[in-house]
């Protein structure tokens, strides 16, 4: 979105770097809208410290969204205004305030309220796959958590979302079980 490289090269250099660039810049973001399959509702979520990745459980898939796990809040309120990427383009960095709350050092301060950010973190990933959550299923990767950090993640995700059945497993785990395995050192 918006990006732009100058490159004074040969030919054949420009047609090198025009070949890599096309295969590391295809992302699925980058299409036109995301396809809700017709046969899959299983969404994926996985929640790391600075980026989310979200996307239907579709055999031999990559994500379908990723994007920074930062959210930008008014600064009086305390209220979320945007998510992901468009909370940090620079209109919003400048009269908002960026907030990372599964940053490390915050995920140990007790008045950062994660709940809020989960819920209209959710929120997002579902509009942005043109997803019911009463139809859906979630896998949802998070790190090794206290007993009340589950209870929250529940709370959220049955009680405000309404998602129909959810599944709460370590990053590693699932990590090793992407390459087949099940058993390893992460």
């Amino acid at each position: 979105k918006g990006r732009l490289l100058v490159l004074r090269v040969d030919q054949s250099e420009f047609l090198l770097w025009k070949r890599t660039l096309t295969l590391e810049s295809h992302h699925p973001t980058l299409l036109p809208g995301i396809v809700t399959p017709v046969d899959c509702h299983t969404v994926i979520i996985d929640i790391g410290a600075c980026s989310v990745r979200a996307g239907y459980a579709i055999e031999n898939s990559k994500p379908q969204l990723f994007f920074p796990s930062v959210f930008a809040c008014d600064p009086e309120s305390g209220e979320v205004m945007s998510v992901g990427s468009n909370a940090v383009i620079p209109e919003n960095r400048v009269s908002l305030k960026l907030v990372y709350p599964w940053k490390h050092s915050n995920r140990m301060d007790k008045k950062v309220d994660r709940s809020s950010f989960l819920y209209y973190l959710v929120n997002y990933i579902f509009s942005e796959l043109n997803a019911d959550p009463a139809l859906c299923s979630v896998i949802m990767t998070m790190e090794a958590a206290a007993d009340e950090e589950k209870q929250m993640v529940g709370e959220v995700m049955f009680d405000q979302i309404g998602v129909r059945e959810l599944h709460l497993q370590e990053q590693a785990v699932l990590s090793l079980y992407s390459y087949g395995a099940s058993s390893g050192i992460v």
